[in-house]
């Protein structure tokens, strides 16, 4: 019964490719639900094959042959120290073969049962694919739009893949175009996020957000809100985390870390009554649940990606997209009213038990075989 999970012997251990469009070795959300789906079908008796490519397209004909002698080398090189591997934010199984290639070229992916498109950029290529490399799927987590022009990535989506994706905003748009997806939600870590300090413990005055350089992050507005936020309340406290360097001009009362270890991310959590997240588009939230999880009263935009789990006054707040006034008007709320801040945020965390691993695991598998 595929529900209740399938198992396979080694004779018939199904093979299933996940093409990605780099190196793994930067904390991605997106990565790391694909690094989960493929430690959990390893588990359940699957062949798994991860595939990073140093490049997209192999080196274009006329290419110099010194050049190609140290791109060979580079690539034996960051094959040889694993530089392609998750390593400091993410426990690969041993099961899953984690290959690292010059190119999305044929030659380098394996034969298998399934092969998956993950980002949009690989999705042309996986399209291309010979029917020895299996029935080929696209794990759509969102809408690409920073990867390529729209008409391009409206393109991958009509391609003749069959399309997963992982929010009811992306189905909508997936039969907007006319396309038939399956839709699978994400899961959350319910083992790495948890909350260790009560929400009374915490700093009166304390918030939490992450920098990304993109603009539809919106970390912008997230900062904007801080500054006026700072005027309002002196006691207020502000931290943040990202992978980018901090942007020209951020406030020197706003802490920030980039690129902190996996281990200290759940602590900035727990340290903070109230986490923004201001993003103006996401496939699938997985930061404003973490931040759910581990107990904060969360303020989030009004956007797909956020509606999956969040329920507006009560596991969390709405504010309106692109608007920093309105993230300051939310977080001066949940400030004037500590208890109704308290309630939403002792209440969050069990409004995500449904969104577990083994159910979406299952059903990936289900889709997968039907």
């Amino acid at each position: 019964m595929i529900g209740g999970g399938t198992e396979f012997t080694m004779e018939t251990a199904r093979r299933i490719t996940f093409v990605l469009s780099g190196s793994g070795n930067h904390p991605v959300g997106g990565l790391r639900i694909v690094y989960e789906y493929a430690n959990r079908l390893a588990a359940r008796g699957w062949k798994v094959t991860v595939i990073h490519p140093a490049r997209l397209d192999p080196l274009p004909p006329g290419t110099s042959l010194i050049r190609r002698l140290r791109f060979r080398i580079s690539v034996l090189k960051g094959r040889f120290r694993g530089t392609h591997l998750p390593k400091q934010w993410f426990k690969i199984s041993p099961q899953v073969s984690m290959r690292w290639i010059p190119a999305l070229a044929g030659r380098f992916i394996p034969d298998a049962d399934y092969i998956v498109a993950c980002p949009a950029e690989t999705a042309f290529f996986v399209s291309s694919c010979s029917s020895a490399k299996g029935r080929k799927f696209y794990f759509i987590q969102g809408f690409e739009n920073w990867a390529m022009p729209i008409d391009k990535l409206i393109e991958t989506w009509k391609l003749p893949l069959k399309k997963i994706v992982v929010s009811s905003w992306l189905l909508e748009k997936a039969r907007k175009f006319g396309e038939t997806a399956f839709l699978i939600p994400n899961a959350f870590d319910f083992a790495g996020f948890r909350v260790d300090i009560p929400f009374s413990e915490r700093p009166a005055r304390g918030i939490l957000f992450i920098y990304h350089f993109l603009e539809l992050k919106g970390s912008g507005y997230a900062i904007e809100a801080a500054a006026t936020l700072k005027i309002h309340f002196p006691d207020l406290i502000v931290e943040a985390f990202g992978l980018d360097d901090p942007p020209a001009g951020l406030p020197e009362f706003i802490s920030y870390k980039r690129n902190p270890p996996q281990s200290a991310i759940r602590e900035y959590y727990n340290r903070s009554r109230i986490f923004i997240a201001p993003s103006l588009s996401e496939g699938w939230g997985l930061p404003a649940g973490e931040a759910i999880l581990c107990g904060c009263a969360v303020v989030a935009t009004n956007i797909g990606g956020h509606r999956e789990f969040l329920r507006d006054n009560e596991n969390g707040l709405f504010c309106l997209p692109g608007s920093a006034a309105s993230i300051v008007e939310k977080v001066e709320w949940l400030f004037n009213n500590p208890r109704e801040a308290e309630r939403i945020a002792a209440a969050a965390p069990r409004s995500l038990d449904r969104f577990n691993w083994d159910s979406s695991v299952a059903l990936f598998e289900q889709t997968l075989l039907q």
